[in-house]
């Protein structure tokens, strides 16, 4: 007991330290975006206070400095914002469908405790845990109709979780596109390095931080020449350096 009792309070030191470094990120992160927005111009910039509605001033972002060159004027922002409701919609749709139906349909068939289950789980006792399952092993005896429940149950739980994680990831893709314009608006020789760290060490919101006084990749784009409609030229591989208005005259 008094082993589970210090993985009780690990787990939610743990938790407290994660949550706090979240919440840390977040205010960094709005207060970026929300600085960057205003100066930039970009209408109801006080969205980035807001999670979801901050991807709407993200893509709006993203969408400024695309709209600087002369062919590349996708949009992401109501995409990334109706996508991101309907994958919450169905991160919901799944916690709703897995504890109101999956969970019990196990329980009754399997006769399991998932509470017991979980306590000897975290409690550090392999053998108390091991004996458990043995204990659940010989008292199986679960009928036709109890598995074809579970089944059903467990098909849907599928479909539900593969939708979630389909529309995450294409939320993800979406965000990391407009992530990279930014880094480029604001920062262009760092836009590869910085969107590697947001996407392999989560510190987004510290480099929009970062990022919100700059606009080197803005200036930069909107100085180039603009092409003639007859004579497209292709997209730069590098971004020109900050130059004045004579250099360019």
């Amino acid at each position: 007991m008094v082993v589970l009792a210090q993985n009780y309070r690990q787990m939610l030191a743990d938790s407290m330290l994660s949550w706090t470094v979240s919440l840390v990120f977040f205010v960094l992160g709005a207060w970026g975006l929300y600085t960057l927005a205003k100066r930039r111009g970009i209408q109801k910039a006080w969205l980035a206070w807001i999670p979801i509605a901050d991807l709407y001033v993200l893509g709006s972002i993203s969408n400024q400095f695309r709209k600087s060159f002369p062919f590349r004027k996708t949009l992401f922002r109501f995409a990334l914002v109706l996508l991101a409701v309907l994958s919450v919609a169905s991160w919901i749709a799944m916690a709703v469908v897995g504890l109101g139906f999956f969970l019990p349909a196990v329980e009754e068939t399997i006769g399991v405790d998932f509470w017991e289950f979980y306590s000897y789980t975290v409690s550090g006792d392999p053998d108390a845990l091991m004996a458990y399952m043995e204990d659940l092993t010989a008292q199986l005896q679960p009928d036709e109709a109890e598995l074809e429940a579970l089944l059903g149950v467990s098909m849907l739980m599928i479909v539900v979780s593969f939708v979630s994680a389909g529309l995450s990831i294409a939320v993800s893709v979406l965000e990391y596109i407009c992530l990279y314009d930014l880094f480029s608006s604001c920062k262009p020789n760092l836009r590869v390095a910085f969107l590697l760290i947001s996407l392999f060490l989560g510190a987004k919101g510290l480099l929009i931080f970062l990022c919100r006084n700059s606009d080197e990749g803005l200036e930069a784009v909107r100085r180039m020449p603009r092409p003639a409609p007859w004579q497209p030229q292709p997209m730069p591989q590098n971004l020109p350096p900050h130059q004045n208005d004579g250099e360019n005259s």
